[in-house]
């Protein structure tokens, strides 16, 4: 006959790292432990005894040699690009200007060239350098598991925000001009609408297939906002930074999933040194503005470590983002 367990979140199938395994009965086996099997691949045992468990993950997750290839080459034309900007003449002054001009762009002086602010632009690079490397993470994914749909979807659409973010903030200090600024902050929107949505799901108040629809609505509407009136910008960051936090901390609680807090806790602390150095340079505290060290250049830095530590928290916990799954097995 067929049985139906519902696995602790804690406890995940063979190649996700979890340290117990599902076995005929609804009993459990610790990784490593001797068994009636013991010396054999676990997953084969799991087969020969009836299971039908899709294991969560394989050992074949990892980096995908395709992908990193065209995430390398990816970044040596963001390079590129950037060099021969360095080195063109021309101006923005037919352009509307960015609301923070004349003195409030941050410390970085502003140069009588194409490229205004050198070192802050160079430095989104850190932004597609993370997002292309999420955008090359290879892992199997069944149909069958919702966790494994949820998170590879989330990863497209995270991986691209972050690449999308670096060319639209390096687009701002390279002009100044106020298409820039409204693309500087709209790609931090999109990093953190991100993280909304895929929360969103996880509390099922919208179905796997809607986080892409969900991220690009609340992008859309966030963009009309901050365009609307600039001096909500940053208060709407702050917002959906809050609500982000607020909604994962609840997600965590409701699906019990394996993400791991170290990740969480080195995402936040990244993000606090660096809105604390994005201070000191927005107000003149610590300012060298003719210097090629610029601290908003760390910023840029500190806050691509912090899209990374996300992405790697959400990763840790991929196999039951949505919380423990039922599996149908036989006993024989």
């Amino acid at each position: 006959h067929t049985m139906s367990h519902e696995l602790d979140p804690r406890h995940v199938p063979v190649g996700c790292g979890g340290d117990v395994y599902p076995i005929v009965g609804g009993g459990m086996y610790p990784a490593g432990a001797a068994s009636d099997d013991e010396g054999a691949d676990r997953a084969p045992l799991l087969a020969r005894r009836g299971a039908a468990a899709v294991p969560a993950c394989t050992e074949d997750d990892g980096v995908d040699p395709q992908r990193a290839t065209m995430a390398t080459l990816l970044n040596l034309v963001a390079l590129v690009c950037y060099l021969i900007l360095l080195h063109m003449s021309g101006d923005w002054s037919s352009w509307k200007a960015a609301t923070c001009l004349p003195d409030k762009c941050f410390c970085e002086k502003p140069r009588d060239s194409l490229v205004r602010q050198p070192s802050n632009t160079i430095s989104n690079i850190a932004f597609v350098i993370v997002g292309s490397i999420v955008l090359s993470v290879k892992f199997t994914v069944d149909p069958a598991q919702k966790s494994l749909v949820l998170f590879r979807n989330f990863t497209c659409v995270y991986g691209a925000s972050s690449v999308i973010l670096g060319f639209m903030s390096g687009f701002f200090h390279t002009s100044l001009t106020f298409v820039g600024q409204w693309c500087d902050v709209q790609g931090m929107y999109l990093v953190v609408c991100a993280i909304i949505a895929l929360d969103l799901v996880r509390l099922k108040v919208i179905g796997t297939g809607g986080l892409t629809a969900v991220w690009f609505l609340l992008s859309l509407f966030t963009g009309v906002i901050q365009y609307a009136d600039p001096t909500l910008r940053r208060y709407l960051f702050a917002f959906l930074v809050g609500t982000a936090l607020v909604l994962d901390v609840y997600a965590q609680y409701k699906t019990k999933s394996s993400c791991k807090a170290v990740w969480m806790k080195a995402a936040l602390i990244s993000l606090g040194v660096s809105y604390f150095v994005w201070e000191l340079d927005l107000r003149h505290i610590v300012c060298w503005p003719t210097s090629s060290f610029q601290l908003h250049a760390f910023w840029h830095a500190g806050t691509a470590l912090t899209v990374a530590c996300m992405y790697k928290y959400f990763y840790t916990g991929r196999s039951n983002l949505c919380g423990a799954e039922r599996v149908q097995y036989a006993v024989n």
